[in-house]
C-alpha cells in the first residue's frame, strides 16, 4: 500500500541549518544586496524557508584567503560576512552546496546544523517588584521628638534648647 505524504509529513522532514558565507570585498551596496537575495533565493528554490539573518559586514580576515576566479586566482585580506538561519528539506543540501560552490562572488561558506538547545531563548524571569516608597531614615533612628506630642513652645525654651545643643 502506498503512503501519502501529507503537509505535516513535510514540515518534520525540514532540518534547521545555518550559512555561514564571506562575499568578495570589492561589491558595491547595491551588488551586495543582490549577491545576497541570490544566496536566499537558492535556498527557497530548493523548499527551505528562511528563518533570520545576520546582515553582511565588513570584516578583516585573520589571514588572506584566495579563490579561484576567471581562470586566476585572487587573494582577499576582507571580505563581507553575513549568515542565514533556514530550514530545509535535508536532501536539499546537496544541490545547495553544488550551487555555493559554483558562486563565483563567494569567497568561502560554511553550513551547520546549530544545536536547537543552544538557539533557545533564555527562560523569561519575572521583574523585581519595585517600590515608590522610600525610606529616608530605617525605623530603629526615629527622633523622640517625632514620637513626643507636639505643643505650643515659647521663644525661651526654644533658645535654651538652642544653647545647649551648642555648647
Amino acid at each position: 500500500m502506498a503512503e501519502k505524504t501529507t503537509h505535516e509529513d513535510k514540515e518534520k522532514a525540514l532540518t534547521l541549518y545555518e550559512l555561514g558565507y564571506h562575499l568578495v570585498p570589492s561589491l558595491g551596496e547595491d551588488d551586495l544586496a543582490l549577491r545576497v537575495t541570490d544566496l536566499q533565493k537558492a535556498i527557497t528554490a530548493l523548499g527551505g524557508s528562511i528563518l533570520s539573518e545576520g546582515q553582511p559586514q565588513t570584516f578583516t580576515l585573520e589571514y588572506t584567503m584566495r579563490k579561484m576566479r576567471g581562470g586566476r586566482w585572487d587573494s582577499y585580506d576582507s571580505s563581507f560576512f553575513g549568515w542565514i538561519r533556514f530550514e530545509a528539506p535535508s536532501e536539499a543540501m546537496s544541490e545547495l552546496k553544488d550551487i555555493l560552490e559554483h558562486n563565483e562572488y563567494l569567497v568561502r561558506y560554511l553550513i551547520i546544523k546549530p544545536d536547537p538547545i543552544v538557539l533557545a531563548p533564555e527562560p523569561v524571569r519575572a521583574p523585581r517588584k519595585e517600590t515608590t516608597e522610600v525610606d529616608v531614615e530605617p525605623k530603629a533612628l526615629v527622633h523622640k521628638q517625632d514620637e513626643e506630642e507636639k505643643g505650643e513652645v515659647s521663644e525661651e525654651e526654644l533658645d535654651k534648647q538652642i544653647e545647649q545643643l551648642i555648647h
